[in-house]
């Protein structure tokens, strides 16, 4: 999607600069700077997916309160629950 929006942005650009209302655009002069754009972006993407943490599981403390003191489970094993979820 984000590839989507960044080729539609890029379009729009070249669109306006071939119609004259972005003047700063000579695509003859600029064209490998597209080429540097699409890398960066291309580095930073693969940078958020490798340093992407895990998410911690939720621990529901309070289900297991519930439980220990409805008489469900015993202390052991909500300390085991809660040593699981960690």
């Amino acid at each position: 999607m984000k590839t989507g929006i960044f080729l539609i942005l890029l379009g729009l650009i070249f669109w306006l600069g071939n119609l004259g209302l972005i003047p700063v655009i000579n695509w003859e002069r600029d064209w490998p700077l597209i080429l540097i754009i699409i890398g960066i972006w291309i580095l930073i993407s693969s940078f958020k997916k490798y340093f992407k943490f895990k998410k911690k599981k939720n621990i529901d403390v309070k289900k297991i309160i519930d439980e220990l003191e409805s008489g469900k489970i015993s202390v052991e094993e909500a300390i085991k629950k809660l040593k699981e979820k960690k």
